[in-house]
């Protein structure tokens, strides 16, 4: 039996990979409407949220266009990149870094 050699890749790269298809792979834009809506129902009042693994913002940038204050992290530096894009784009201010879940400061 011949052994396969499996080469095993990190989070962050894997994410840094994929980061400028990752918008066409979720439909950015519909989700975003969606969530926009959703959020307005779920979150009525205005207030601080943590993106935890944020990837490309979509949750942040629909969280801070219904004016909560959004601080977002995520493991992998090309996917901040792309959601501070997204956040410009969409006119909004989000506070962005790269941290996994178990390095975000307290």
């Amino acid at each position: 039996m011949k052994q396969q050699s499996s080469k095993l890749i990190s989070a962050n790269n894997f994410y840094d990979e994929i980061s400028d298809i990752y918008k066409q792979m979720i439909d950015f834009e519909k989700n975003l409407e969606l969530r926009i809506n959703a959020y307005q129902k779920i979150f009525p009042v205005r207030g601080k949220a943590a993106d935890i693994g944020c990837g490309i913002g979509l949750d942040s940038v629909a969280l801070a266009l219904n004016r909560h204050s959004v601080t977002a992290f995520d493991i992998s530096p090309k996917m901040i990149e792309q959601a501070k894009l997204n956040a410009s784009k969409y006119n909004v201010n989000i506070s962005s870094h790269v941290h996994s879940f178990r390095t975000i400061p307290e």
